[in-house]
């Protein structure tokens, strides 16, 4: 099997949606074959050791945005690169999996025009609507994206939108939904958990919708709020419940 490097603005410990679905990746791929350059977060160490693959972290900063403008970023990117080229050469690596547009996608597309090595772009939606805001960065990712010898697109809407907006080709593009691991939910259901829950809750006889996410705005929580008033009206037993923790 042909080394990987995974290049990652963020990595667990870290909590988030992507960061599982990277560490699942890693975790099933066989060991030493997968490497992670990440950003060094304070705690990490112990996590970092007990897993069977390596993980190189990297101190990853900012100078003011508001004294350097879009230089502000620079030391980032140099840091990145070169801890990235460190890594490449010494272990060997042949594919790199960039887990964001930005920076890490980037940094790939340098890696493969230096080091002619292939790259693949994991997209997310957060990452693309987010940058596709912002002109001069909008700009750097097209020509990530489209330079780029594979995509996993994690949603419809990030497939549709790389073809239509960015023009990439569909060819590139392989749709790969969030998965859930077998391994921590279990998905018999245990009915009379189930009915104890109904009864402590007043859920008898109702309809429910269920929302379980990190309470933030782009989630949409208070879009399905406010469609609630219309789904009352032809489902008049619905119930929404929410669970989460906000930032």
């Amino acid at each position: 099997m042909a080394r990987i490097l995974l290049i990652t603005d963020n990595f667990l410990p870290h909590l988030g949606g992507s960061r599982i679905i990277f560490y699942n990746i890693c975790r099933r791929l066989p060991a030493g074959e997968v490497f992670v350059l990440t950003k060094f977060i304070r705690g990490s160490g112990g996590f970092d050791r007990r897993q069977k693959f390596k993980i190189f972290r990297v101190f990853l900063f900012k100078l003011p945005q508001k004294i350097f403008g879009f230089l502000s970023e620079i030391p980032l990117y140099i840091s990145l690169l070169v801890s990235a080229i460190f890594a490449v050469l010494v272990n060997k690596i042949k594919i790199i999996f960039a887990g964001e547009t930005l920076p890490c996608g980037f940094i790939a597309f340098l890696l493969k025009k230096a080091l002619g090595i292939p790259y693949i772009v994991f997209t997310f939606a957060e990452d693309i609507t987010i940058v596709s805001k912002l002109n001069r960065e909008r700009v750097i990712q097209r020509m990530v994206l489209r330079e780029a010898d594979v995509i996993i697109a994690t949603c419809s809407f990030i497939e549709e939108f790389l073809e239509n907006k960015v023009g990439v080709d569909p060819k590139k593009i392989i749709k790969v939904y969030p998965a859930v691991d077998d391994e921590i939910i279990d998905f018999k259901i245990n009915m009379s958990k189930l009915n104890e829950i109904k009864n402590k809750k007043g859920l008898e006889d109702k309809k429910v919708i269920f929302s379980c996410a990190r309470l933030i705005e782009r989630k949409g929580i208070d879009n399905v709020i406010r469609a609630l008033r219309r789904v009352v009206e032809n489902i008049p037993r619905v119930v929404y419940l929410i669970g989460g923790d906000g930032e």
